[in-house]
């Protein structure tokens, strides 16, 4: 058997629900957590007593609402695909 052939039937084997089981992965339990974790940080920053010297009330409303929003695209990413099961 030659290396041509070892490569043909790698190649020639379908990878596609293998991708598709992993996309649903990524999307569905890594996103959402990924999301939740630096929105819990930006809303932690933002409402922090200690800010830094530079930082005005545009910059830390901006923070809460960015910080605010990943938690909720998270929470949204989980509610989608716990509908499909309720």
């Amino acid at each position: 058997m030659t290396l041509r052939e070892i490569f043909g039937r790698i190649i020639d084997y379908d990878l596609n629900p293998i991708f598709q089981v992993g996309f649903a992965v990524l999307l569905y339990i890594v996103v959402p957590i990924v999301s939740i974790w630096f929105g819990r940080i930006m809303l932690a920053n933002a409402l922090s007593k200690e800010q830094p010297h530079d930082r005005d009330l545009i910059g830390r409303v901006s923070v809460f609402l960015f910080g605010a929003f990943g938690i909720l695209i998270g929470l949204y990413i989980w509610w989608d695909l716990l509908k499909y099961f309720f």
